[in-house]
């Protein structure tokens, strides 16, 4: 099936549309019987994945997730029937681009996960969304097989054993 524009299928919004995971969906839903619209978000259209999607039929729209920006955010997921959230909280954590109480809230909630970040994090999404009264469907895998991947490239640019190691 084909991602469509047509008003009768239901429009999923998709925050990490460009990423690993968003893109998993996207692939999924364009590969499913049942015809979807799709909007997916970036901050920047230029991205190539951006374009890629767009070719493909994905709505690419460019909206900054801050609180400043709240009306843009509303707007841009409008008319939603699914969304899909994914976020690296950590890639901007690292860049500063995180509000201090936000990481600290996320970090400092250990009852859920045993002092996993990501899971804690992920735990306090479901939670809020639980709570909201909105219904909420919440996928939490252990690991990602594009996770093989990663940790295979990093570990070819190590060396297998330090320089100053000796084997007794």
């Amino acid at each position: 099936m084909k991602i469509t524009q047509a008003r009768s299928a239901p429009l999923v919004a998709m925050v990490g549309a460009t990423g690993v995971q968003g893109g998993s969906v996207i692939k999924a839903l364009s590969e499913s019987e049942k015809p979807y619209r799709i909007r997916g978000f970036t901050r920047d259209l230029t991205k190539a994945t951006a374009e890629a999607l767009k070719k493909q039929g994905v709505e690419m729209i460019a909206v900054n997730f801050i609180p400043e920006n709240k009306g843009e955010v509303y707007k841009a997921f409008a008319g939603a029937d699914y969304t899909f959230l994914v976020t690296n909280y950590w890639e901007h954590a690292k860049k500063g681009q995180c509000r201090s109480n936000t990481v600290l809230d996320i970090n400092s909630n250990k009852k859920n996960a045993a002092g996993a970040n990501a899971f804690d994090g992920k735990a306090l999404v479901t939670e809020y969304g639980r709570a909201s009264g909105v219904p909420v469907v919440d996928v939490q895998a252990g690991f990602y097989a594009t996770n093989l991947l990663w940790s295979r490239l990093l570990l070819a640019k190590q060396p297998a054993v330090a320089d100053d190691c000796k084997y007794p």
